[in-house]
């Protein structure tokens, strides 16, 4: 069940659909025959959700972790998380540049966030 919460959604090379469940804290796998397959609750509360074409998953969590993940669309797994990304919404283009879309004003320490796009930079 994913009514009120399901704020994303992404498809992976496989053409399973991942659904972002932000009220029920998880992302939702199904088939392509809207069967579904799996919880994820990893993410945190995703927000948003992109799949990349060789299967890498982005997920932002703006309200519950304040956090990008960076994992696998295959298994769910997590490779990398970065804390303190206030999005809602993720992107990545061609070279790997990762962007995210903040539309909540707030504070990360000194930083003021807030109805932006940003690019990520890895240190």
């Amino acid at each position: 069940n994913t009514r009120g919460g399901c704020f994303s959604i992404s498809g992976d090379s496989q053409g399973r659909l991942l659904v972002g469940d932000r009220s029920n804290r998880r992302i939702q796998v199904f088939d392509q025959d809207a069967r579904f397959l799996d919880p994820w609750s990893q993410f945190g509360a995703p927000s948003g959700i992109f799949v990349a074409p060789d299967d890498t998953l982005y997920v932002v969590d703006y309200n519950d972790k304040m956090a990008l993940w960076v994992g696998s669309a295959k298994d769910g797994s997590i490779r990398y998380k970065s804390e303190q990304v206030l999005a809602e919404g993720v992107a990545v283009d061609g070279q790997g540049s990762i962007y995210v879309g903040e539309t909540v004003t707030g504070h990360l320490g000194d930083t003021v966030t807030g109805h932006t796009v940003k690019k990520l930079v890895r240190k």
